[in-house]
């Protein structure tokens, strides 16, 4: 019996708390209810009004001041490019006017060379035609055989000077041979020794020179052509600018020549020049 009734007082607060909670849910549904139809009873619709003016004429003025600084970062650029396109055309044309400086100056300083070369020329040929022209020459003028009483002979030349001014320190060597015209033999060089008189001689002056003796048998055989005779020499000098000179000469005669009394030598091609000794 207790078991029932527990059982039963238990199914009565069960069913109590069923219907308690069905009451609140019910009771918070139509507090929702009420608070919707409050709400829908004073709502009342907004509207959003915007300022276009303002709003548009600031979002012009944004978009004024980004252009105005595009369009002058723009012609920036251009001024830039510009600026650097006149720079590169003037870089050429420096490079170009550089070079053709340079052309020209190497032009102008090759032809200064060439003047300069042909000025130096020019005072050399002048200072060289001034020293020939004033300068001592000495040539052999004339040569002659002499006959002596004796039956011999002997050879006279005449030495002379040319030119404007003296010839100094002159000193005259020479030799003389007789050869058998089918058996010639060499010349030998002449020599010089200090003890030889040295002497002047003024422009348009001369100096004889005897040479020999030659013997009455030499001088008989070269009348007959049997043999020849050969007379060498060489005249040193020195002029008034110190320059040592040299004139030398070569004469031949009996053989085919003839050897008479006041006939003069023959000049042969080799043997007679003239030179300069280093000073």
């Amino acid at each position: 019996m207790a078991l029932i009734l527990w059982l039963a007082i238990l199914a009565s607060s069960v069913d109590e708390r069923a219907a308690l909670a069905n009451y609140a849910m019910a009771k918070a549904e139509s507090i929702e209810l009420a608070q919707s139809a409050n709400a829908q009873s004073y709502s009342v619709p907004v509207r959003i009004i915007e300022q276009p003016d303002s709003k548009t004429e600031t979002d012009r003025l944004r978009e004024q001041a980004a252009d105005d600084r595009e369009i002058k970062d723009l012609s920036a650029q251009e001024r830039m490019r510009d600026i650097a396109q006149d720079t590169f055309y003037l870089s050429i044309a420096q490079v170009v006017l550089t070079v053709a400086g340079t052309m020209g100056l190497l032009y102008s300083l090759l032809l200064a060379r060439q003047s300069t070369r042909a000025a130096i020329a020019a005072v050399q040929l002048t200072s060289k035609t001034s020293k020939d022209q004033l300068r001592a020459y000495v040539l052999i003028d004339r040569s002659g055989i002499v006959f002596h009483e004796g039956g011999g002979a002997s050879v006279m030349i005449t030495v002379r000077k040319g030119g404007q001014t003296p010839a100094r320190d002159m000193v005259i060597g020479c030799s003389m041979k007789s050869d058998d015209i089918n058996y010639p033999t060499p010349l030998p060089p002449v020599e010089f020794n200090p003890a030889m008189s040295r002497f002047s001689v003024l422009p348009n002056g001369s100096r004889d020179k005897e040479i020999g003796p030659i013997t009455a048998d030499q001088a008989m055989a070269l009348a007959k052509g049997e043999t020849i005779m050969h007379v060498w020499g060489e005249v040193r000098y020195r002029d008034i600018f110190d320059q040592n000179h040299y004139s030398r000469f070569h004469l031949v005669g009996g053989g085919k020549y003839g050897f008479q009394d006041g006939k003069a030598l023959i000049v042969l091609g080799d043997g007679n020049e003239e030179g300069e000794y280093p000073s």
